[in-house]
């Protein structure tokens, strides 16, 4: 006979039932129907254990009582039992994101803004950066590493204001980008890292830090001028940013791409005006 996996059981416990539950609903989808008694065999929990545990799962939809006497219990199938489950998490998480902003908004109501936010790890940050991008009204500056390039290509054809400056080694990202972003308002430039190492090999302090530097990490997001998230071109272990609110940190994030962005601009008119072939380091893909 197969055993019930503990990680079964873990699996069925991270969807809300209880050690008990788990152990006893899958002893009953085993046995296919059984008794109180045959279940405490199988599992060697306790009489009292068992009973609450059947009680629950009846009431919670996931077995049903076929027989009174005596009691015998049936399983309903996995696939109704597990959708079940799904569909009570997915309602308890609306129902805690509600709550949860609700306190949020008392608790940082006029500070807020005030305040920087770190933001650790990938995932939790690509959550963030596409928050931010979906919410859009008016517009978006960026200077991005392309490993952040999906997420941005949803706020393409929108109608926002878009200044997009994108740190790519792949010689085919140019077409892409030209094909993706053509609206009105709409720009972009394709640099590699090797140009934004330029500015910073002036330093004496920074040039001996260039093998530091990871330009794959680089993101300075702003959106609609009203909030900022940064994530700094350096080595690290677990990608860090910073997100904020605050005015004037906003204000300086946008200062700092804006120089960026014409520094990049001015390195292509300058090239177009010697007559010389374009360096293919760095590609406006606007008029």
């Amino acid at each position: 006979m197969m055993t019930i996996t503990p990680a079964l059981v873990k699996a069925l416990k991270v969807l809300g039932l209880s050690e008990y539950q788990a152990k006893v609903y899958a002893a009953l989808v085993l046995l296919d129907q059984a008794q109180a008694k045959e279940v405490i065999e199988l599992l060697g929990i306790s009489k009292p254990s068992v009973y609450e545990s059947l009680d629950s799962l009846d009431d919670l939809g996931l077995a049903v009582r076929i027989s009174a006497k005596p009691a015998v219990f049936q399983a309903i199938s996995p696939e109704i039992a597990v959708k079940i489950l799904m569909d009570t998490h997915t309602r308890a998480g609306t129902s805690a994101l509600t709550e949860l902003q609700a306190l949020q908004q008392q608790t940082f109501s006029g500070r807020r803004s005030g305040r920087l936010w770190a933001m650790y790890g990938k995932e939790n940050l690509d959550y963030k950066i596409d928050e931010m991008l979906r919410e859009a009204k008016e517009s978006v500056f960026a200077v991005i590493s392309d490993r952040y390039l999906d997420l941005f290509k949803q706020i393409a054809g929108r109608g926002l204001q878009v200044w997009l400056v994108v740190i790519s080694e792949d010689p085919e990202i140019e077409e892409e980008l030209h094909t993706l972003f053509c609206g009105d308002h709409e720009e972009v430039l394709v640099t590699s890292p090797m140009v934004l190492m330029i500015p910073l090999t002036t330093d004496p302090d920074l040039a001996e830090m260039t093998d530091e530097f990871r330009f794959s990490n680089q993101l300075d997001l702003i959106v609609d001028d009203a909030e900022a998230l940064s994530v700094p071109p350096i080595e690290t272990d677990l990608l860090t940013g910073l997100d904020s609110q605050n005015r004037t940190v906003v204000l300086l994030a946008k200062n700092r791409n804006m120089m960026i962005w014409q520094m990049l601009q001015q390195m292509v008119k300058e090239e177009l005006s010697t007559g010389d072939d374009r360096d293919e380091s760095m590609s406006p893909l606007s008029d």
